[in-house]
Parts: C-alpha cells; sequence; structure tokens
C-alpha cells in the first residue's frame, strides 16, 4: 500500500502489519499491526516517522523501532496525515 526510505531500511506498509526491509541483508521484519483501517507512513525530520494504526500514529525510528512511549489519539481514522513547517 505504501513505501518510505528509511536510510538503510525500506519500510513498507501491507495490508496486516508495516515491515522494515533492510536494504544490505535483504531481511525483513515486522514492526507493528496496521489494524483494520488503511496504513499511513509520515516522514517527520527528527529521523522518526508516524505509522497509523487504525486511530493512533505511533512513532518509530528509522530502524522501526518505538521513539515515544505514546503516539497521537484521533477520535476516528484520518483520511489523511501530513506534516506542516514549522510545526514538525
Amino acid at each position: 500500500k505504501q513505501v518510505a526510505w528509511c536510510g538503510e531500511f525500506l519500510l513498507l506498509a501491507q495490508k496486516k502489519d508495516y515491515q522494515m526491509l533492510n536494504l544490505s541483508s535483504g531481511v525483513t521484519g515486522p514492526v507493528i499491526p496496521t489494524g483494520k483501517a488503511s496504513p499511513s507512513i509520515v516522514p517527520l525530520k527528527n529521523s522518526e516517522l508516524i505509522l497509523l494504526k487504525d486511530n493512533v500514529g505511533v512513532f518509530v525510528g528509522l530502524d522501526g523501532k518505538l521513539t515515544r512511549k505514546f503516539g497521537i489519539t484521533w477520535s476516528e481514522h484520518p483520511s489523511h496525515l501530513a506534516v506542516m513547517a514549522p510545526y514538525a
């Protein structure tokens, strides 16, 4: 559904989960499940990404590991996500 370049990794948003592909070794591994709604990847300036899981935005690093204890929760699944400077 969506792909993002993350340094030496590719982050793949698939139907059931987000997968991180190491371009050097070819090894893939799961990051988080996508939930029931459409997955979305939003790159941030500080080497982080927001991954959308239903109505929650989860922060992960370029290595696919969680970077923050809490995410952003919306009342329902957002139709679009965008980052606008200087707020990012």
